[in-house]
């Protein structure tokens, strides 16, 4: 699902570069654009790279090893396109209303995304899953 949604807002991200309208962009959004697709290529080369680690590896009894770099991979992912959704959605801010709505957007994204992919797994954990 990770790499799905990282492998659409890659596609779109692609896809703005070719409208006129992409001539209209100032300096800065060209700059974030640019960014972002990097970004994106980044994202889904991590999102990736335990696919390519179990080809390589497949029948060699590293299942431990795997799954450990597995684990990383996803989490830095994860990391990779908190960033990506962040700066995705400030470009479209910026683009249609401004930088303060982008900045709200921003920090709001960013607030929602700390709590449900940190906060919330770190309350889970503690509690130790017992309501069952």
């Amino acid at each position: 699902m990770l790499q799905t949604g990282a492998q659409i807002l890659a596609e779109l991200l692609l896809d703005l570069a070719f409208p006129a309208s992409f001539a209209e962009l100032g300096t800065a959004q060209r700059v974030l654009y640019l960014l972002l697709a990097g970004l994106a290529a980044l994202t889904e080369v991590v999102a990736i790279a335990p696919v390519a680690l179990h080809r390589a590896v497949f029948h060699l009894r590293v299942e431990l090893a795997l799954v450990r770099v597995a684990h990383d991979a996803h989490r830095g992912a994860l990391a990779l396109v908190s960033l990506l959704l962040i700066g995705a959605v400030a470009f479209v801010f910026d683009v249609v209303v401004g930088l303060g709505a982008t900045v709200a957007s921003g920090v709001v994204l960013d607030v929602v995304i700390l709590v449900l992919w940190t906060v919330v797994p770190m309350i889970v954990r503690h509690r130790g899953g017992g309501e069952q």
